[in-house]
């Protein structure tokens, strides 16, 4: 669970005391426990019926030693009864592992009162470190591929989200460093091959990843079934990947240093607000790097 609030410095305390105490004392109704449900469905269904998002989470499915997909959890949420709910919610408070992220005009002292009364009216014990979640990243078979097809909840829907992903290697600030340089060389010709040339669809992309610790990459397409099968939008990525090879090894020493210098100015781009900045910081707690000062380590790498 994870909870967030921005708002004015001599506001925002009353509000977090506020919430605090509610989770704190938590209880719901039949009926508001029907409405919650019913939002959540909705929310799950919304977030599954565009194939790009659903192939998201069809990586992190594969990736992940453990991972319950949106439709996983359309599956169960049907089953569940306010009284499970109420009993998780009751064992759920019972052990936690707390970590928070400040940021503005507030002192550390006041940061620190306000975890305190955090501890103090929910009344947790602190998880052991033997008992915190272990992320864990599956390693793909070397030269071989792997096919996961997944049916989309909209049968109707003509589009079609095929998601080439490579894996690379353990995560270092040199691999991810160079993984992203690899993708501000292949982000032109990537759109210019698949999405000019070929026209295999709307929204071509290439991205990195960094899952869990282990650095990849993927090749993204959404297409129309009524255009092109998986099996030739397929081809022509992997004929792309291949051609990239030459694309690479033909690039000149100032061509390359034109990439350099735009994957610096994109690393060091200023954050336009608070908000950005805790973004970017509260992702380096989420993945467990705490890295605070990336940005500068990946442009001495």
């Amino acid at each position: 669970m994870v909870m967030k609030l921005f708002g004015f410095d001599h506001k925002i305390s009353v509000l977090y005391k506020t919430l605090v105490d509610h989770i704190s004392s938590f209880e719901t109704t039949e009926e508001d426990f029907v409405t919650f449900k019913s939002e959540l469905k909705k929310s799950y269904h919304n977030n599954v019926i565009k194939a790009k998002k659903l192939s998201k989470q069809m990586r992190l499915k594969v990736l992940e030693q453990v991972f319950w997909s949106t439709i996983d959890k359309l599956e169960v949420i049907e089953g569940i009864s306010s009284a499970n709910f109420m009993e998780f919610v009751q064992l759920f408070k019972q052990e936690l592992y707390v970590e928070a992220l400040v940021q503005g005009n507030i002192t550390s002292q006041e940061a620190i009162e306000q975890m305190e009364y955090l501890c103090c009216t929910v009344r947790y014990q602190p998880l052991l470190p033997d008992q915190r979640p272990q992320f864990r990243t599956m390693e793909l078979p070397c030269n071989k591929v792997s096919l996961w097809q997944q049916a989309g909840l909209n049968q109707q829907s003509p589009n079609t989200a095929i998601v080439n992903y490579y894996q690379c290697c353990r995560s270092d600030m040199y691999s991810d460093t160079l993984t992203q340089l690899l993708i501000q060389c292949m982000n032109e010709p990537c759109f210019d091959v698949l999405r000019t040339k070929k026209q295999l669809g709307y929204d071509v992309h290439c991205c990195t990843h960094l899952t869990n610790g282990i650095v990849g990459f993927s090749i993204a397409v959404v297409t129309q079934a009524t255009k092109f099968s998986v099996n030739e939008a397929s081809r022509c990525m992997q004929q792309f990947t291949q051609d990239f090879c030459g694309f690479l090894t033909d690039l000149s020493d100032d061509e390359f240093e034109d990439h350099v210098k735009a994957l610096i100015d994109i690393i060091m781009e200023s954050d336009t607000s608070l908000e950005q900045e805790v973004s970017r910081n509260w992702d380096e707690i989420m993945r467990q790097y705490y890295v605070f000062d990336r940005r500068h380590k990946q442009v001495a790498a």
